[in-house]
């Protein structure tokens, strides 16, 4: 499953650099970003994003496209957990022919958690966590920026502020510990779980684009 995703993100980039060279610098869009997400301004709750969007210039101010990459979350000290998004993504720039302008954008797709460890979580000889299992979820993100144009007429950098919400879903047996000696012999040591992980962060992000 993980090797299929990976063969699928990297069919989704040869196929746009294809589109890119069909279509011409005039029509073509793209924008790469590294992003920083926070849950309440917490260091221990800090993740991380890479995207890559491409699309096409449907008019000189709105923008459509498909963005996809790799993201890891936080969710609590304990739960770690990777993304790989899949989007439609749209963006309005407000002053196209300036060399600074305002824009704003919107993400909306479907995360995808193949990229997770199922193995058990063993802690000092105890397997605290098994029959792990992870389902990815719907996902956006809209946001806010500023762009400048640097060196050739179409490339700039970027900066943006926005919310970015992430489901995941997963299911574990988690380890009980029984202190009665008769009831330790006599039930199941595991208690078997599914959570549903709603993160929503606070995101910045930096990019680069033409």
């Amino acid at each position: 499953m993980k090797k299929f995703i990976v063969i699928l993100v990297l069919c989704f980039v040869g196929n746009s650099f294809s589109l890119h060279a069909q279509m011409g610098k005039r029509t073509y869009v793209n924008q790469t970003e590294i992003g920083l997400m926070n849950y309440g301004f917490i260091p221990i709750q800090n993740s991380y994003s890479f995207l890559t969007m491409h699309g096409l210039k449907l008019t000189e101010s709105w923008e459509l496209g498909l963005s996809s990459g790799v993201e890891k979350y936080t969710a609590d000290e304990y739960e770690k957990f990777w993304v790989l998004p899949f989007n439609v993504a749209g963006r309005f720039i407000l002053n196209p022919h300036k060399r600074t302008t305002f824009y704003s954008g919107l993400d909306a797709g479907y995360g995808f958690a193949g990229l997770n460890s199922t193995a058990d979580k063993v802690w000092n000889n105890t397997v605290t966590e098994k029959d792990r299992s992870f389902e990815g979820g719907l996902r956006f993100h809209p946001h806010v920026g500023w762009r400048w144009k640097v060196g050739a007429e179409r490339t700039f950098i970027s900066l943006s502020i926005g919310y970015q919400f992430q489901q995941i879903k997963q299911e574990r047996s988690k380890f009980r510990h029984i202190i009665n000696e008769y009831l330790y012999n006599s039930v199941d040591n595991y208690l078997h779980e599914r959570v549903t992980y709603n993160m929503g962060r606070a995101v910045v992000k930096v990019g680069m684009g033409f």
